[in-house]
C-alpha cells in the first residue's frame, strides 16, 4: 500500500509516505549510514544558499514553534552566562543558524555592559558552499549590532563521526571561555545506541564548564562555569 502511495516528486503526502519507507529500508538493513552518506554527496552538487534558506523558511512557516524554541534557548543561554566575557557556542542543531541572529541582537542591547566576545563553531552535514555563506552572514549582522564574533565550521560527513567533530581539540576550546553546546536536534541525526550514546559524552564533556542545552528542552541549562586551562 505505501508503495503505491509513496512518490518523491508527488504531493506532500506522497514525499512523506516516500521519505518513511526510505528511513524504514535503512533502519531494517542497518544502511543508514551508507545512505546519508550518498544523500550528501548529491547535495554537495544540488543544494544551493536559497535553496537552503527557502527549505528554513518553509519549515518555520509550517512549524512556528520552533521560533519559540529558539527564543527559550537564548534567554536561557543570556541568563546562564550573563557576565561572561567570552561566550563559545558550539551549534551542532540543525536550524541553519537561524536562531543566532536573535542572541546576538541581546547581546548587544544589554546596556549594563559591553558585548561579550563570541565564538561560534558550527558542526554540520550541510554543504560546505552553503555554510560558508550562512557564516558570512552571521558575521556580517554581528559587525552591524557591534558584537566581536568569530565563526567556524565543521564538517561532520556522517552521522558515526558526528562526536569526534566535538574533541575539544577540534574546537580549538581556549581558558577563560564559558562554552555552550546547542543540540536542539541532533540526536535525531546521532543515531541510536551506542553512537548516541557516544556523542551526548562528547557533548557533556565539551560543556563541563559550560552549559549543555539539551533537545526539546532548554530545563537541562546547567549552572553558570568557566572553561580552565586544566581539562
Amino acid at each position: 500500500m505505501l508503495n503505491e502511495l509513496a512518490s518523491p516528486y508527488g504531493d506532500c503526502e506522497q514525499r512523506l509516505a516516500y521519505a518513511f519507507l526510505q528511513a524504514l529500508f535503512c533502519r531494517a538493513t542497518a544502511s543508514g549510514d551508507h545512505c546519508y552518506s550518498t544523500s550528501l554527496a548529491v547535495a554537495e552538487h544540488t543544494v544551493s544558499f536559497a535553496s537552503t534558506r527557502r527549505l528554513a523558511l518553509k519549515f518555520q512557516e509550517a512549524a512556528p514553534w520552533s521560533t519559540f524554541g529558539h527564543v527559550a534557548t537564548n534567554d536561557a543561554l543570556l541568563q546562564t552566562l550573563d557576565g561572561e566575557p567570552a561566550l563559545h557556542i558550539v551549534d551542532v542543531s540543525n536550524t541553519f543558524c537561524t536562531q543566532w541572529p536573535t542572541l546576538l541582537e541581546a547581546l548587544a542591547s544589554r546596556a549594563d555592559a559591553d558585548a561579550p566576545r563570541a565564538r561560534l563553531t558550527v558542526v554540520s552535514s550541510t554543504a560546505a558552499g552553503v555554510v560558508a555563506e550562512i557564516g558570512a552572514l552571521i558575521e556580517k549582522f554581528a559587525r552591524l549590532m557591534g558584537v566581536p564574533l568569530e565563526f567556524r565550521a565543521i564538517a561532520a560527513p556522517a552521522l558515526s563521526r558526528l562526536a569526534d567533530a566535538l574533541c575539544p581539540e577540534k574546537l580549538e576550546l581556549r581558558e577563560g571561555e564559558a562554552v555552550a553546546v546547542n543540540c536542539v536536534g541532533a540526536l535525531q541525526r546521532a543515531g541510536c545506541g551506542d553512537s548516541r550514546d557516544s556523542f551526548l559524552r562528547a557533548a557533556a564533556a565539551c560543556s563541563g564548564e559550560g552549559v549543555l542545552l539539551e533537545p526539546r528542552r532548554t530545563a537541562g541549562v546547567r549552572g553558570r562555569r568557566r572553561r580552565s586551562g586544566g581539562r
